[in-house]
């Protein structure tokens, strides 16, 4: 498909394992499903080309996503793939203009980045999403890139995160869920959005039994009712764990209280003549 794709309303959609390629080189190109799944893998393969979702885009439950070259620009809509969002060799970006990017299935390539040389991602307006909804585990391959946008665990499976990644933030949508960090890897973060309730505690370990790193460059974190484990955090800010958390051990830079309360001064000024 070179130009931009419209599905009407009035459409059938058929399943085929055909890839359907998005290939232009230039412009933007809109892509409109009105409401239909696209039964079939997709990959964004246009070199200099933009490719621009109008509405939400749902792939089949079986069927990838790659992006390859081109940008892929969500436009504060929700793409939800198949089993799985990958890259390939080429000069790719994902902009979110505070679109969401869904990752459904259990599986070890749930979002793979496989290919980080020259992939790039874009805020854009809004904030933007990685959700990974599986109930099971799930395994997000960073490839080491800077995401910038939120990756959220909005399912109960545990989430591995692979790679030394950079993400706006990082944030959990249920709880109790599991973030398990490949060990002997940083994750650098704005900000810490990551907490659980009474009773559905949010486990933070490795994937092995070595430490993994967290770094935000400064501020505060403030947090509870996790469980950490193997866990160095660092970076400049100062990490509060919270009251209600749990020391699994072998941890560093995680204080296990709430963060102090600042309370608001009264100031006056006197002015004589």
């Amino acid at each position: 498909v070179y130009g931009s794709y419209t599905v009407s309303t009035g459409m059938t959609i058929t399943a085929s394992s055909t890839t359907m390629t998005f290939g232009a080189t230039s412009g933007t190109k809109d892509i409109t499903t009105n409401g239909k799944t696209l039964d079939v893998s997709l990959n964004f393969n246009g070199v200099g080309g933009t490719f621009r979702l109008q509405d939400a885009l749902t792939m089949g439950s079986t069927r990838t996503c790659t992006q390859t070259n081109g940008t892929l620009d969500l436009n504060g809509k929700t793409l939800t793939v198949g089993t799985s969002y990958a890259t390939a060799a080429g000069t790719k970006n994902l902009t979110f203009n505070g679109g969401t990017l869904v990752c459904p299935t259990a599986a070890a390539t749930a979002f793979n980045n496989v290919s980080p040389t020259n992939y790039t991602t874009t805020a854009g307006t809004g904030t933007g999403k990685i959700s990974m909804t599986a109930a099971t585990a799930k395994t997000f391959v960073g490839g080491g890139s800077t995401y910038n946008c939120t990756l959220s665990n909005d399912g109960a499976g545990a989430l591995t995160i692979t790679g030394s990644n950079t993400f706006t933030t990082l944030a959990n949508g249920v709880q109790p869920t599991t973030f398990t960090f490949t060990a002997g890897t940083t994750t650098t973060v704005t900000n810490w959005s990551v907490s659980g309730t009474a009773g559905n505690l949010v486990t933070i370990g490795s994937a092995t039994a070595a430490s993994h790193t967290l770094s935000k460059a400064s501020g505060t974190v403030s947090a509870d009712y996790l469980s950490i484990s193997r866990s160095t955090a660092t970076g400049g800010a100062t990490w509060y764990a919270g009251a209600n958390s749990t020391n699994g051990g072998n941890n560093s830079g995680w204080i296990f209280t709430a963060p102090p309360s600042v309370s608001a001064g009264a100031f006056f000024t006197l002015l004589f003549n």
